[in-house]
């Protein structure tokens, strides 16, 4: 007896399609890209905590004991180690072209043959053994910008 009323409840709900308007999924996208663009990770600097939006980071590099993080606004200098601000930032936004560098993709305005150029003028050259991965890399990236923007996931 309880098992004809969930098999019914069950061939109802499969029936039923609750149709979702287009505007709902891109109010649901909007949400998803403020949110994001939102997001912080916390830094130590002198002594003093800094938040700093994700977005806003360009690239960041290994100098010694200290990480500097290079944004649209700053620099930061902290003592956190490389691969603690690595294991914040999203995976999917940021790469690691050389053993000293982490770049934003979004902040990549040209690769030549040997070199990324960034948003704020720097220039990281390319070892010869990882370019064709850094190419594949940075098209993986636009590819999926540009999936989300035409609304395929």
């Amino acid at each position: 007896e309880n098992n004809y009323l969930w098999n019914s409840l069950l061939a109802e709900s499969a029936i039923v399609k609750i149709p979702i308007p287009d505007l709902t999924v891109s109010k649901l996208d909007d949400f998803f890209h403020i949110y994001t663009a939102l997001k912080t990770i916390t830094v130590r600097v002198d002594r003093v905590e800094e938040s700093i939006y994700v977005n806003d980071i360009i690239w960041l590099e290994s100098d010694n004991h200290n990480c500097i993080i290079h944004t649209s606004k700053r620099d930061y200098v902290t003592r956190s180690t490389f691969a603690q601000l690595g294991e914040k930032l999203p995976a999917a936004d940021f790469f690691k072209p050389v053993r000293y560098a982490m770049v934003a993709f979004r902040a990549i305005t040209a690769i030549p043959s040997d070199k990324l150029v960034l948003t704020d003028g720097t220039v990281i050259p390319i070892p010869k053994d990882s370019r064709a991965s850094v190419k594949r890399a940075y098209m993986d990236y636009q590819w999926k910008v540009l999936s989300d923007k035409k609304g395929g996931r």
